[in-house]
């Protein structure tokens, strides 16, 4: 019998990563920056009720290290389970959107006021290439609620 006493993520080459200090030490502070709640230092990224979209990062697939796989993760802060809220990633190639997942955060965070630490791994198209532009974004579809975002890391997993 196999026993698995622990379980760990295999490091990826990290692409991007924003522990949202740098932003908070702008004068003036950008308002999406928050000094209420942080998961580490003392700023992280607040969404509002008025607010659709959170951080999004972007790149060209070249640019980003020719990513076939992607690791999203980040520390979040939620108020309850009413919201539907994801991590996208998308590819476009030509100004059409040919990739579009998601991990919906509302399905996998429990625990309401605290920080969860949400990770998922994005396996991009076969023939994702030269020219296609990568972007990853946080969206609240529907209900919006104020959530807070810490330690956004990217990373190729592969």
């Amino acid at each position: 019998m196999l026993l698995l006493t622990q379980c760990s993520m295999v490091p990826g080459t990290i692409i991007m990563q924003n522990d949202f200090e740098q932003a908070g030490q702008a004068n003036p502070r950008p308002p999406e920056i928050s000094d209420e709640l942080a998961h580490s230092g003392n700023f992280s990224s607040k969404l509002t009720k008025e607010m659709a979209y959170g951080p999004t990062w972007g790149a060209k697939w070249e640019e980003a290290q020719q990513p076939r796989k992607l690791r999203v993760q980040a520390w979040v802060n939620l108020p309850n389970h009413h919201q539907k809220t994801a991590f996208v990633v998308e590819v476009v190639r030509n100004d059409t959107t040919r990739y579009w997942k998601t991990l919906s955060i509302h399905a996998v965070v429990k625990r309401f006021h605290q920080w969860e630490f949400v990770w998922k791994t994005f396996v991009l198209p076969h023939d994702v290439g030269p020219g296609d532009y990568i972007r990853v974004y946080l969206w609240q579809a529907g209900e919006r609620q104020v959530l807070y975002l810490d330690d956004f890391t990217i990373e190729k997993v592969s």
